[in-house]
């Protein structure tokens, strides 16, 4: 059988009524006098045909129901009701799917494991999943109470803490936290090596995606987002270890310390017992390479330092002040105060004194300095480390002199707890050449928390750096709090002025006096390298990943200023 054809081209669409209504050809000219048409007569109501072709060379009729008595040609009522509860119902289903699928996945405890290198144990664990923040918690030797030692971003994953006591048993454990939710990690037990390892070992950069962290006071307070408070209960349960013993000249307490150390000609450990070794008016010196070593610290919640051994002085050259070739030093679980200022030496008034950079490679350790009339540490040369130590109430309010720390060299700062220093906290100068401070707390200076001041921070520096060290300064994951209680323009919790190569970045920026964050050029920008007489153009410094509040971070307008993905959480 012959297929029969369509009478129309392929482009043709259905028709509704009758052949005589359909639409005349594109192009076909009308006239303009039609002849007359017969009187017709209305329709009978039935069903048309609408003819169509489907893409093939068939024709097809598909019976049209027309229910109403119309012309032939009407469509019917478009009924719209159907259409639009349809269209309510998909957007329902989709939103509801996107909702779904957005919800935050379920908080894991993370699985802790720990090794130890000398007097260093590195920490790694299992991603918890859906966590704003990561605490490590510390339980220390002959302690019962967790200490927290770092916070750290969303999807960091290993911290390494360092400047430990040799052979000394330590427990750790990790609370991943959400809000108000956390989870503990199993808690792990570590012996640290015999030998110290006083080479820096740098804990790792929270990452920079992360979501913004919570206050890390293990108190939590009402107009703050709440921190831990983790009572893991670690396996096998941490027991009291005894004192590490101190391999090393053992000095009685109240035994003249200055001749113990003077009677020995090289290098030394020295180990000193509980109790107050009084200097008076003479400082502590010592020869290059000595190590003084005190008995075992404990931590209050912020970081306060309760050392045992104390070493106080009333000599203006500082408690203890480096002579020529006495270039390096450790202390480790020491209590160094009360050094006086006398008018006129701007030297004085140290709790160390490094003597115009004559020391180098300071190590501070698990101690506190306080009480000093000008500076806590100052005049060290490159290298200084401070790991794990208080630093408060140093200085009488000198805004060219006093801070906790004052240093125009390289320098790195973890885990301590700086506060009520008058007028700086901590204080870069005179084109420093770079540094870290990382993980620490600075609470209620008279000025700004933590200040870099006309440093490049670049290799133009006529700063050495040593062989560890690295150019550009980071100041990363701390807590920045209540500082420049003097209200003094143009001071900040964090002062960054004429100064370059400055990554601020993760810090809990809050209740500072003035701007939170502050990022300026002054007069002595562009005076370029020439020491304590420099200045430079603000440039490739970032301010990014912090939270701040209730004040701004100023000012972010500035050439050579980069500030990105800061939250303001009050």
């Amino acid at each position: 059988m012959t297929p029969r054809t369509s009478p129309f081209p392929a482009a043709s669409t259905f028709f509704y009524g009758s052949p005589d209504r359909r639409r005349r050809r594109a192009g076909r000219r009308q006239s303009k006098h039609p002849s007359p048409q017969p009187e017709r007569r209305p329709h009978r109501a039935q069903a048309w045909k609408a003819s169509a072709v489907r893409g093939t060379p068939y024709a097809s009729s598909v019976e049209v129901g027309i229910p109403r008595r119309e012309p032939p040609s009407y469509r019917g009522p478009v009924r719209r009701k159907p259409i639009l509860l349809a269209l309510i119902f998909s957007a329902f289903f989709v939103l509801n799917l996107t909702r779904a699928s957005s919800a935050p996945p379920t908080l894991v405890a993370p699985v802790l494991s720990a090794s130890v290198t000398g007097t260093e144990v590195s920490l790694t664990w299992t991603d918890a999943g859906g966590e704003n923040s990561y605490y490590v918690m510390r339980l220390p030797p002959a302690a019962v109470t967790w200490t927290q030692i770092a916070q750290l971003h969303a999807n960091t994953l290993q911290y390494k803490d360092s400047g430990l006591l040799p052979s000394t048993t330590y427990h750790y454990v990790v609370v991943a936290t959400r809000g108000w939710k956390q989870m503990n990690a199993n808690a792990v037990q570590v012996t640290t090596g015999v030998t110290p390892s006083l080479a820096p070992s740098p804990s790792p950069l929270p990452s920079l995606a992360a979501s913004p962290s919570p206050n890390p006071s293990p108190s939590p307070s009402p107009s703050s987002y709440p921190s831990p408070s983790p009572s893991p209960s670690p396996s096998p349960s941490p027991s009291p270890s005894p004192a590490p013993a101190c391999d090393g000249v053992q000095v009685a307490a109240g035994a003249d310390l200055r001749a113990a150390m003077a009677a020995v000609t090289t290098p030394g450990t020295f180990c000193l017992a509980a109790g107050t070794y009084e200097l008076g008016a003479n400082s502590l010196h010592f020869d290059s390479g000595d190590v003084i070593v005190g008995q075992p610290v404990t931590f209050g919640p912020k970081g306060e330092v309760n050392a045992p051994t104390a070493i106080h002085g009333t000599a203006s050259t500082g408690v203890i002040q480096a002579l020529t070739g006495q270039n390096t030093l450790t202390l480790d679980g020491l209590d160094i105060c009360c050094s006086p200022f006398l008018t006129g030496d701007n030297t004085s008034g140290r709790g160390i004194n490094g003597n115009a950079g004559k020391l180098v490679n300071l190590t501070v350790l698990n101690s506190r300095i306080h009480g000093n009339r000008s500076e806590g540490i100052g005049g060290v040369g490159q290298g200084l480390i401070v790991d794990h130590s208080e630093i408060d109430h140093n200085g009488t309010g000198n805004g060219g002199l006093d801070a906790g720390i004052k240093t125009v060299h390289y320098a790195e700062v973890r885990n301590s707890y700086f506060h009520d220093n008058n007028p700086q906290g901590f204080w870069w100068d005179c084109d420093a050449p770079g540094g870290l401070i990382e993980n620490s707390r600075f609470e209620t200076q008279g000025r700004a928390g933590i200040m870099v001041e006309i440093s490049s921070g670049d290799s133009g520096s006529q700063r050495p750096l040593p062989t560890w060290g690295s150019y550009g300064f980071r100041i990363t994951g701390n807590t920045v709090d209540g500082n420049n209680t003097s209200h003094t323009t143009p001071y900040a919790g964090i002062y960054v002025t004429s100064s370059d190569n400055v990554n601020v970045d993760g810090n809990r920026a809050i209740n500072n006096g003035l701007p939170e964050i502050r990022v300026q050029n002054d007069a002595r920008a562009g005076q370029g390298h020439n020491g304590c007489s420099s200045g430079f153009f603000v440039a490739n410094d970032l301010v990014q990943n912090n939270q701040y509040g209730p004040l701004d971070i100023t000012d972010c307008t500035l050439a050579g200023v980069a500030c990105t993905n800061n939250t303001k959480i009050l």
